[in-house]
């Protein structure tokens, strides 16, 4: 059974986790609030986790400007649906599915949704236990492969 995720913010970390959720056979589509979501890619903040990497890692700002155009190529690649000018409001977990209320003004049903904007770190809101552990283990192991 293919599962539904939703994840909110096209930053590093949503690109990654998008695309490591799509490799493993969710079916993923992802929302970021600014409106121009291109190849030219979301503002990325360098003073962030993902910033710190990328100077661990020796490329530092220079990554910038390849990296976020990567991203979006590897998300089309995966099928994902990005819609940008779109945020998540909120989320509530219905029986065996996680409702997510949009500025769109859609209210859309998701296994999964995975919120990786405003902050450090990853939230995730799961249908059932089972699933969140999926996709805790199948991002951290992307994230451990970096390290």
């Amino acid at each position: 059974m293919v599962s539904s995720v939703l994840v909110a913010g096209g930053g590093v970390s949503g690109c990654v986790s998008a695309a490591t959720l799509a490799q493993r056979g969710f079916e993923v589509a992802l929302v970021d609030r600014a409106p121009d979501w291109s190849h030219e890619g979301p503002t990325i903040t360098l003073d962030t986790d993902p910033g710190v990497l990328l100077r661990e890692l020796g490329v530092g700002e220079a990554a910038h400007s390849a990296l976020v155009p990567a991203l979006a190529m590897r998300l089309q690649e995966l099928a994902i649906e990005v819609r940008s000018g779109t945020q998540l409001l909120g989320c509530v977990a219905v029986d065996r599915h996680v409702e997510a209320e949009l500025s769109d003004g859609r209210i859309e049903n998701y296994d999964l949704i995975v919120v990786a904007a405003g902050d450090r770190r990853l939230r995730l809101v799961a249908s059932d236990d089972i699933l969140r552990s999926r996709a805790v283990d199948a991002i951290r192991r992307t994230l451990d492969a970096t390290s």
